[in-house]
Parts: structure tokens; C-alpha cells; sequence
């Protein structure tokens, strides 16, 4: 935790987001949600933040110091109508907490007393219950930001950083809608074509009439030597393939060879 609270401290919340998801990769870390929250906060991401912050209420735990360091959070990102909303949820203890004059250094202390509060406390197993499937949305919460990331970034033509991206979510959750076929078009595009043979199939088994995809796995499996499998996916896009460059040499290549 200690190199993700200096991402925070030096204001650098992409890296931030990307350590705090590795922390909680590895463990259950109240504290490392809360500060994947605020870093959400300083990106914009109101929505992603809001959802974490809610998982965190939704356990019954600590509520009330939850709303303070969510207070703090909407103060830091200067979104004054939440943080007065959140001191009122918070109750009476509010009136004693005092300002930070330094935002970072507030929410990292709240994130510490966040998990100080939260040892003390030992969930029912019905808690324990509640708990367990409140991470596993936020695992989906934090694999769909990854893919999203993957997506703009993809869509800018960063293709080996879009695919490192996907990966993380698929870390996450393999199984949100898309990731799959963004791995392997990625993977194409960043001529890993292995990986985006092993991505693909599926999809387009799934999907025949997804050509985006078809043409990208039949243009691996080109690249890969495997011909006769390149033969039998291309075939459905028919003279279409021809308006492709690497497609169209595929193509004729392969009909070559059969």
C-alpha cells in the first residue's frame, strides 16, 4: 500500500486506480476501496466512485465514518453539494471532525481509520455473505473501468497498452460483455496473433456474423500458418475480404494453397 498512497499523494490517480486494483486482487482491503474511490473522485468517474463508496455503506460497518471519509473524498474533488449531503448523513460526529488543509493527506488518513474501524467488527455470516457479494461487483465494477480504458485507448490506436489494460480486467471478471472480443482485436492489431487466435475463436463461434472479428482471426490464423483454418473462417466474407489489404493477400494466398 505504501507505493499506491505515494500515487495519491503525488496526484498521479491512473496509477493509483491501476496499484489499488492489484491490492485488491490479493486482498480484502477496506482501505484500499476507499482510496480506489477517491482516485475515481480526481478522474471524473463520479459513478464508479459512487458505486464502490455505496459497497462499502451496503456492509453496515463503520457507516458513519464511511460518510465522513466519503465527505472528504467529494471535498477534495471539490463537489461541495455531496460533501454537505455526506457530513449530514454522517450525524453529530461530523461536528468534531476537523478540516484537512491538505485533501490528499485527509482521505489517506480516513482510509487508515477505515480499516481500523472495520478490524474490530466480526461480520455474522450473514454480513460475511453480504460482503463476499459485494465484491464480486466490485470485481465486475473494476474489470468494466479496465475495459472501458482498453476501449478509448484502443480506439487511439495504443493497442499494446489498450491489451495490457483488457488483461487487467480480465483479472477482474473474464466474463463482462466484450472483453473478449476486445482482447482479440487488440491482439491483432498489435500483432500478437497467438493471443488473438486464442480470444477470437470463441467470439466468432458465438457470433458468425461478427466479420470485424471474423476477418481478424482469419488474418491470425494466416499469420500463424494455419491455412486451411484461414481458408474456412474468411470464406463467409466473400469478395468483402478483398477490401482489406492484409485481408485481401490472405485471401488470395490461402485459395492458392488449398
Amino acid at each position: 500500500m505504501c507505493r499506491v498512497r505515494v500515487w495519491m499523494a503525488k496526484k498521479r490517480y491512473d496509477n493509483a486506480v491501476t496499484s489499488f486494483s492489484r491490492v485488491l486482487s490479493l486482498q480484502d482491503d477496506p482501505a484500499a476501496s476507499y482510496l480506489l474511490g477517491a482516485a475515481f473522485l480526481q478522474l471524473k468517474e463520479t459513478e464508479k466512485a459512487k458505486e464502490i463508496f455505496r459497497r462499502l455503506l451496503d456492509t453496515g460497518q463503520g457507516r458513519a465514518g464511511i460518510h465522513l471519509q466519503l465527505a472528504d473524498a467529494y471535498r477534495a474533488a471539490n463537489d461541495t453539494d455531496n460533501f454537505s449531503r455526506e457530513v449530514g448523513l454522517a450525524g453529530p460526529s461530523a461536528k468534531d471532525k476537523p478540516l484537512s488543509s491538505s485533501p490528499m493527506a485527509s482521505v489517506m488518513a480516513d482510509a487508515a481509520q477505515l480499516t481500523s474501524s472495520l478490524e474490530t467488527v466480526k461480520p455474522t455470516q450473514q454480513e460475511r455473505a453480504k460482503i463476499d457479494r459485494l465484491q464480486v461487483e466490485l470485481r465486475t465494477l473494476l474489470a468494466s473501468a479496465f475495459n472501458d480504458l482498453g476501449t478509448a485507448e484502443a480506439r487511439q490506436e495504443q493497442y499494446s497498452i489498450a491489451l495490457a489494460h483488457f488483461h487487467e480486467a480480465a483479472g477482474w471478471n473474464a466474463d463482462i460483455a466484450g472483453l473478449a472480443r476486445n482482447t482479440g482485436i487488440a491482439a491483432g492489431r498489435a500483432i500478437d496473433y497467438p493471443e488473438c487466435i486464442h480470444a477470437l475463436r470463441p467470439v466468432v463461434a458465438k457470433n458468425p456474423q461478427d466479420n470485424v472479428a471474423r476477418a481478424m482471426l482469419g488474418t491470425a490464423l494466416f499469420a500463424t500458418h494455419s491455412y486451411a483454418d484461414a481458408v474456412q473462417v474468411l470464406t463467409p466474407l466473400g469478395d468483402s475480404v478483398l477490401q482489406i489489404h492484409e485481408l485481401a493477400y490472405s485471401s488470395r494466398a490461402t485459395t492458392t494453397l488449398d
